[in-house]
């Protein structure tokens, strides 16, 4: 039975990938040679390192879709910054995280990794899923966060656990502090935020319970404050939906710094470390400074893509120039920084949701995306 397509406008087709073109950019697995450094950059990546000039620039058409070999769909995926040819990606769906490492031309599967903690019952084949993860400073460990109410630190290079963090409810966002190294911040569906030293398995310190489930954690560069976002929408409980910590004293220091009701399932700092970004559920991304009282900018937003339910990521390009994210439409979003103008729209090969997006930290103009089909679309 021939399969039914759906009309698409002339003006859209010129992003398209042709139809005879498709085959031959799906990649398969292939298993790497026993001389193969996973932690070396490739030298058609690191000939970018040697150029002076390091502005962005915006990516013009899709260029592969890769299976991630998850279960379901993908969440989130992660550029390795130390070892910028590495990507990593976990699953909305399911118990596996597959990690990839990805060139220019070429993909290795490196290894993978089952998330079950067997210390907790799971209710469900959902209760495993890997929610949220981090590479750590030097590229050689992935810590993740999932819903068998655990974070797990694993070893990138073979694989095995090094640390289990245990929660009382599941862990849905976590991220490492940007100085100390060691030092971990996680939230979880239960409003707990906590500290965790990584070089063991017992927590620090915790921080006030909130209300509502934590969707996002962020750290400030320079490592003074924390932020975070929970699902609270109510007019009255606006001033939990974000909220500024200072993270010495774990004391909150924002006072209604997002009054619409709104989720906002993601946040990002941006480099030049005045601003910083949240998605709004409200199909919109808000831009705020990092300056007390943390006040929100209401003459700039970056809008025109549809969120429509799903807690999609944003990225930043590496210089700031950019604002990338997905949507609900399948398509790719890019905005200018400082004008919140769009610059570009591009259409994914399946038009899928694009649940997270995330710039790659060398190669300007390259974006790598997570749909909810199970793929991982890379736009250059």
């Amino acid at each position: 039975m021939e399969l039914l397509r759906a009309y698409v406008p002339k003006r859209d087709r010129k992003n398209m990938i042709p139809e005879e073109e498709k085959e031959e950019t799906k990649i398969a697995w292939i298993r790497p040679q026993d001389d193969y450094d996973m932690f070396s950059l490739p030298e058609d990546i690191s000939a970018f390192t040697k150029e002076r000039s390091r502005s962005s620039n915006v990516p013009q058409q899709c260029t592969k879709v890769i299976s991630s070999g998850h279960n379901g769909g993908i969440n989130c995926i992660r550029w390795s910054k130390p070892c910028a040819s590495s990507i990593c990606s976990y699953g909305w769906i399911g118990k596996n995280m597959g990690y990839l490492s990805l060139a220019r031309t070429s993909l290795y599967h490196q290894t993978s990794h089952r998330h079950n903690d067997e210390h907790h019952e799971l209710s469900d084949k959902q209760a495993g899923a890997v929610k949220q993860l981090q590479w750590n400073y030097d590229g050689r460990q992935i810590v993740t966060a999932s819903y068998d109410r655990s974070c797990i630190l694993i070893d990138v290079e073979t694989g095995a656990r090094k640390r289990v963090l245990s929660h009382p409810s599941y862990v849905l966002s976590l991220s490492h502090h940007p100085i100390d190294h060691d030092m971990l911040v996680t939230g979880t569906s239960g409003s707990e935020i906590t500290l965790w030293d990584t070089r063991s398995d017992r927590s620090v310190a915790t921080f006030p319970k909130t209300i509502g489930q934590i969707q996002s954690v962020e750290f400030f560069l320079d490592g003074s404050h924390v932020i975070t976002s929970s699902d609270i929408t109510r007019r009255n409980a606006a001033d939990k939906a974000l909220i500024v910590w200072d993270y010495p004293t774990r004391a909150a220091v924002s006072n209604q710094v997002y009054a619409e009701t709104y989720s906002c399932p993601s946040v990002r700092v941006h480099p030049n470390e005045r601003d910083f970004l949240a998605q709004s559920s409200g199909d919109y991304i808000a831009l705020f400074s990092t300056k007390r009282p943390f006040k929100m900018n209401k003459k700039k937003r970056y809008a025109g893509h549809r969120v429509g339910g799903y807690g999609l990521g944003l990225s930043i390009s590496p210089d700031g120039a950019y604002v990338a994210s997905g949507s609900s439409d399948g398509k790719l979003y890019v905005w200018d920084f400082v004008t919140s103008s769009r610059v570009k729209v591009l259409w994914g090969e399946e038009r899928a949701p694009h649940m997270d997006v995330v710039f790659h930290p060398i190669i300007p103009g390259t974006i790598a995306a997570a749909t909810i089909n199970n793929n991982i679309v890379i736009y250059e």
